[in-house]
């Protein structure tokens, strides 16, 4: 079945290009490369950056020595705004694959620079880019070996970034191969001026990698979209872009507070369409519970913005054996044994499913009141049951 739900943050792309495009157009003519350092019992650091009129980006690598004699390297990456000699930053710590993400303000007076906790001195920039070089040098081979070897485990995964152009928070569960969460945050699209935007995220994974349906909603509209995004120690990689990762107690909260009730139908999306094979593949589903032949299916639970699975797994001791897969809040396995009878009244069931589905892909209530609905009342009974957690 063809997914359909979009990428919430491909929606991010032009704007971040965008953005990435004004940053060079302040530099040209205007931006230089400016180094400083500092040195003392406690802390080796230096800094190099790139300057502009309005606009500043740049790092800090350093090494904190304890009085134990224990030492530890840290890296800060930062970018943001010049006002006077005030520069508004946005900075990401990394400190033994720890991110914190912060704002802060440094000063930068003639050749002195002093950070929220250090005083900078303003040096050869020679020696200093060749060891920063060195460093992201180092770092993407690092990154690179990580892409190439990790598989994401199960669990809680959440990411943030902010940029001049966008907040983003990503939040991730993951559990027996397939991946569910959301991304919020807003585009800043002017001095007074944001757009917040919610993206559903659904889909699978394959190591390290996470093949994601976005569902976008931005002011009231909704569009589609898949990519690729990939999990490494310490980051999410998008194809536009790099988050780190942060404590999930950080976000939950903001998290839920955000998530919409539901969303629109897909904008850029042929609803009627996906009805259409949802339809088909509801048929041919019953079609292979009559007869109890074995069938495995993936599909789009259309109402719940997911992937689910469901199979005829044959017959055994008689009755015919059915799994679906994430069917009650904790996403466990149902598992179903049916008698001949039972299974019958149950491919029929599916068929009237397939034959009262709405535009939205939600079902109408065909039954009568004095007629159980099949489907619901055999996935309900003593005949199908959730595997322990």
């Amino acid at each position: 079945m063809p997914r359909y739900l979009t990428l919430a943050i491909a929606a991010l792309c032009v704007v971040i290009s965008s953005a990435r495009a004004g940053l060079a157009d302040e530099y040209d003519g205007d931006a230089v490369e400016r180094c400083f350092s500092h040195q003392s019992e406690t802390l080796e650091a230096t800094i190099l950056m790139r300057l502009g009129k309005w606009l500043i980006e740049g790092a800090e690598l350093g090494t904190v020595t304890a009085e134990s004699g224990e030492s530890w390297g840290y890296r800060v990456d930062f970018d943001g705004e010049v006002d006077g000699n005030a520069l508004n930053l946005s900075l990401a710590t990394l400190v033994e694959g720890d991110y914190q993400l912060r704002q802060g303000v440094w000063k930068l007076d003639g050749t002195t620079l002093r950070t929220d906790t250090t005083e900078f001195h303003e040096a050869d920039c020679a020696p200093i880019k060749a060891w920063h070089g060195e460093v992201e040098k180092q770092d993407q081979i690092i990154l690179a070996q990580s892409e190439l070897v990790e598989t994401v485990e199960d669990g809680e995964y959440c990411y943030a970034r902010e940029r001049d152009t966008i907040d983003v928070t990503v939040r991730l569960q993951i559990a027996q191969g397939y991946v569910s969460g959301g991304a919020f945050g807003e585009f800043v699209l002017g001095a007074d001026a944001t757009q917040e935007f919610w993206t559903t995220v659904q889909g699978s994974v394959d190591k390290n990698s996470l093949n994601v349906d976005l569902f976008t909603l931005i002011n009231g509209q909704t569009t589609a979209s898949q990519e690729v995004w990939t999990v490494a120690k310490a980051d999410l990689i998008t194809p536009t872009d790099t988050l780190v990762a942060v404590h999930c107690d950080q976000v939950r909260e903001a998290y839920l507070a955000r998530q919409p009730d539901a969303l629109p139908p897909p904008d850029n999306v042929d609803v009627a369409a996906l009805v259409a094979q949802f339809q088909q593949e509801l048929t041919d589903f019953a079609g292979h519970l009559a007869d109890c032949s074995a069938f495995d299916q993936d599909f789009r639970d259309i109402p719940n913005n997911r992937t689910l699975n469901r199979a005829v797994e044959g017959l055994e001791d008689g009755l015919c054996r059915v799994r679906f897969e994430a069917v009650d809040p904790e996403g466990r396995v149902l598992r179903c044994r049916l008698t001949s009878d039972q299974t019958a009244t149950f491919a029929a069931g599916w068929v009237e499913l397939a034959n009262n589905i709405r535009p939205d892909g939600s079902y109408i209530n065909s039954y009568p009141s004095d007629t159980p609905d099949g489907v619901r009342n055999i996935m309900s009974s003593d005949a199908c049951q959730p595997e322990p957690l």
